[in-house]
């Protein structure tokens, strides 16, 4: 929990914040990183930051001292994961020599009640130019009075809080061609420094060569299997700095448009297995829109962790899906997937035994079936392909296989 005085009010100006922690801890929580993006979000310029680490009297006074540094080092820390650390003008910690609450040497924590007292804090002020409050209502505000909690910086009995009328919403263009749309003060001054200069801070996933080298292989949490259309992943150190409660409209270009309704695609959510990417199919709406020929997705989203992956489904109409086997023969495989290039669509192999797989393919489109794998033949020598195709194997017409042996692994190695 944290508490937060306010210092001027217009223009030039500071707010303390401080953050509170349990009992002998001292690594920030998320939490803790809401407020202090909370805090550091109020400025259009931050240019002062201070950080002070306390610690409470139980215990021994050097391990307090030690843990009052710690506990200052996770803010300055985070502060460098968002580019800050420059900023920060005063560091220091002081142990229990500051501390405000004493304890009974019998006590060893703080009721729940009192923890937002507690001396287990580190102090941070930051300081610098306000956004600019121009037209401002302002808006009279009785001082809470002496019985409440209050900031001994603002006299007198009434306190006149300039409130900003709302800005309109902010436009911008990512170098990928991501277009997006949100409201001022949604990101930190280091973030909105990063989409100024039109860095990606949305990265596009747009063809099949990408997905693979991601190890996205698209298939869904219940087993289906998806063409993707595009992928988009959210820089994580820039999309754990949004405002709460904040939502950023995005418009995506889609390269790798096929012939088939828009209103058959899904948006789904990842969810990272061992090797690859599973997908979970989410309820978020999108649109679609066209400008200058080209096609656009639109979507509105305060969910900023990992990808989000546009796909079709493959049973929808637009796609022929069969099934195949594939037979060994002199080898066997440690690790195999396919991709079939003309409908985006990647997958695992289903093992059936040591030398039998079922596999997936477009009806009539088998020349376009490509594999990674990794194969092993009987005298234990070890072949790394990539981009193998299945056009390669004999096909027995009569159980609808693919024979795959040694000799088409030498052949397709010699071809390269």
């Amino acid at each position: 929990m944290a508490h937060i005085n306010i210092g001027n009010i217009l223009g030039q100006g500071y707010d303390t914040l401080n953050l509170y922690f349990d009992f002998n801890k001292y690594k920030l929580t998320t939490e803790h990183h809401v407020q202090l993006n909370t805090l550091l979000d109020k400025y259009s310029e931050v240019n002062y930051i201070s950080i002070c680490g306390h610690a409470d009297t139980t215990g021994n006074a050097l391990y307090n001292l030690e843990l009052s540094r710690k506990r200052a080092v996770s803010v300055k820390n985070y502060l460098f994961e968002i580019g800050l650390d420059t900023l920060i003008r005063n560091f220091n910690y002081y142990g229990e020599g500051m501390a405000v609450i004493p304890l009974q040497k019998s006590l060893k924590k703080y009721s729940l009640g009192a923890k937002i007292y507690s001396d287990r804090r580190v102090e941070t002020i930051a300081g610098g130019k306000r956004f600019d409050l121009n037209p401002v209502m302002p808006v009279a505000i009785k001082n809470p009075g002496p019985d409440k909690i209050g900031n001994d910086n603002i006299p007198p009995e009434i306190i006149t809080i300039h409130m900003p009328v709302t800005n309109p919403p902010i436009t911008s263009m990512l170098d990928n061609g991501i277009e997006i749309t949100y409201p001022k003060g949604t990101f930190s001054n280091y973030i909105q420094g990063n989409i100024d200069l039109g860095e990606s801070v949305i990265k596009v996933i747009d063809d099949i060569d990408q997905m693979e080298q991601n190890q996205m292989l698209s298939v869904c949490e219940d087993g289906k299997r998806l063409s993707s259309m595009v992928i988009i992943c959210f820089d994580t150190i820039v999309f754990t700095n949004f405002r709460p409660d904040s939502a950023i409209g995005i418009k995506i270009p889609l390269n790798n448009f096929i012939n088939c309704p828009t209103g058959k695609m899904k948006v789904y959510t990842s969810v990272k297995k061992e090797s690859y990417y599973d997908w979970k199919e989410t309820s978020s709406d999108y649109g679609t829109e066209q400008k200058d020929g080209s096609t656009f997705i639109t979507i509105k989203t305060d969910s900023f962790k990992g990808c989000m992956n546009f796909a079709y489904p493959v049973d929808t109409p637009c796609f022929s899906p069969a099934k195949a086997i594939l037979k060994l023969k002199s080898i066997t495989l440690s690790h195999i997937y396919g991709f079939i290039t003309n409908i985006n669509v990647t997958y695992i192999p289903e093992k059936k035994d040591e030398h039998t797989y079922e596999i997936f393919q477009n009806e009539n489109e088998t020349t376009r079936l490509l594999f990674n794998m990794v194969a092993r033949d009987n005298k234990n020598k070890i072949y790394n392909l990539r981009n193998f195709p299945l056009s390669l194997c004999k096909y027995d017409v009569t159980d609808n296989s693919y024979l795959l042996t040694k000799k088409d692994l030498l052949k397709f190695l010699k071809l390269r």
